[in-house]
């Protein structure tokens, strides 16, 4: 039963897309953006995710899904323009909180109908891993204005409350990998000639790239071990 999931879940992507770009579009300080491509990128993103999620009862691919929107509503504000605006990143904490809570109490799937046994993760490690990932941010924020935003941090909220409420670990990699991403983007951009050695680097793509890939494949080893 995992092609009508992933059929469903691409639908929405592409639905859902759609109505952030009319967003974006809106936003004082969003960005305008030729429709198509933004709506098939989500659509592609929230089938895989998805895909590889599923079968699992425990609410993890709401967590996908929104991740992967998220990821790409952000990544082409921030690409475009260098900003996260604070329309999107502030309401974003409110709805993952709400998402998580959704996520805890559903332990059904939404296709075979069948129980699961116990959540995915805890709430209260959700709150303490966005506490804790926005107070670094912050810090760094504070320390190295040029190289990161106030925006980033805000962000981080968002991606501590997801990695969090998985594990410590899942926030600690996700934590890793978002500047080991950050990292690889930035030489590929000098390589080909498009970044410089002092260019400023959006850092949110890779934070949703790196929250994105850890909920994805922990799930996906997890059904392996």
């Amino acid at each position: 039963m995992t092609l009508p999931a992933v059929v469903l879940a691409t639908f929405l992507g592409f639905v859902l897309g759609a109505g952030a770009r009319l967003l974006l579009g809106k936003l004082r300080r969003g960005a305008v953006i030729r429709a198509g491509g933004f709506e098939s990128a989500a659509a592609v993103i929230s089938g895989i995710g998805v895909y590889l999620v599923y079968p699992t009862g425990d609410g993890r691919a709401i967590l996908v899904l929104w991740t992967g929107l998220l990821a790409v509503t952000l990544t082409a504000v921030d690409v475009t323009h260098h900003r996260l605006p604070d329309a999107i990143t502030l309401p974003s904490i409110v709805v993952t909180i709400a998402l998580l809570l959704s996520a805890h109490a559903l332990y059904t799937d939404v296709v075979n109908f069948s129980a699961t046994t116990a959540p995915l993760g805890s709430v209260p490690r959700a709150l303490a891993g966005g506490a804790v990932l926005g107070s670094i941010f912050y810090a760094l924020a504070l320390a190295t204005p040029r190289s990161m935003g106030r925006g980033d941090a805000k962000l981080a909220v968002t991606v501590g409350l997801l990695l969090g409420y998985v594990s410590w670990p899942a926030l600690v990699t996700g934590f890793g990998l978002a500047f080991v991403l950050g990292a690889v983007v930035g030489l590929a951009g000098i390589v080909v000639g498009r970044l410089g050695l002092k260019s400023a680097i959006p850092f949110g793509p890779s934070m949703l790239a790196a929250c994105w890939l850890v909920l994805v494949f922990e799930s996906v080893l997890s059904r392996v071990s």
